[in-house]
């Protein structure tokens, strides 16, 4: 039987386009659940192709989208999520051509790279320090640094000092075995952390911990 994919995307207001890139016998958006998270919806051509389009609201990145996904789909994930960013070559320098996240049949991260520093406060730079500066990026509330985060939220120990795979862009492809390795429980716990703020620092502490989360 074969392996049945969705491919999750979080959608703003970004250019689509790339949803029509062809896909064995179709277009990637033939295997798209598009959760659309901005004002416009999506274009007509784009959505009727579509496995579904969900609306959500505009709250803590792509990881409440993704969190959202695997929550509310727990039972019946398909075999094979992808998970992309609408603005899907956002970090192009770490990113693999789509049809190589759409064939995983496992685990498939695209250029991972390893950081130490998952124990320090991130050090927020140029836009992001703006946003932190005056409010519109939210500070997390009970974890001082990513590696609290992973530790306490998805109980996963992260000695000080060990380099860690991180994959920038949120772009990632996973079999389900691997998200069900994880208690329920532990997606829920996040997707509280990130269900009131269009920009809480959680969401910035889930970014780095994807690779982590799967891989470990």
């Amino acid at each position: 039987m074969q392996n049945t994919i969705d491919v999750v995307v979080a959608f703003y207001n970004e250019d689509l386009t790339w949803l029509m890139t062809p896909i064995h016998t179709g277009v990637l958006a033939d295997y798209v659940v598009l959760y659309c998270k901005g004002p416009n919806d999506p274009p007509k051509y784009i959505a009727d192709r579509c496995k579904r389009v969900v609306k959500l609201p505009n709250v803590g990145r792509e990881g409440h989208t993704y969190l959202h996904h695997i929550i509310n789909n727990w039972d019946s994930l398909a075999d094979n999520t992808v998970f992309f960013q609408g603005k899907v070559d956002d970090h192009s320098t770490y990113m693999e051509p789509i049809e190589k996240y759409v064939k995983n049949q496992q685990m498939f991260f695209g250029r991972m790279f390893g950081t130490t520093d998952l124990h320090k406060p991130i050090q927020h730079f140029g836009i992001w320090l703006e946003k932190l500066q005056d409010g519109r990026l939210r500070k997390a509330r009970d974890h001082a640094s990513p590696q609290q985060w992973i530790e306490q939220v998805w109980k996963i120990t992260i000695p000080t000092n060990t380099v860690c795979p991180v994959v920038w862009g949120a772009n990632f492809a996973v079999h389900k075995s691997y998200i069900h390795r994880i208690k329920k429980e532990c997606y829920e716990q996040a997707y509280q952390y990130l269900n009131d703020h269009v920009d809480p620092e959680e969401g910035h502490f889930q970014e780095r911990t994807w690779a982590i989360l799967f891989t470990h």
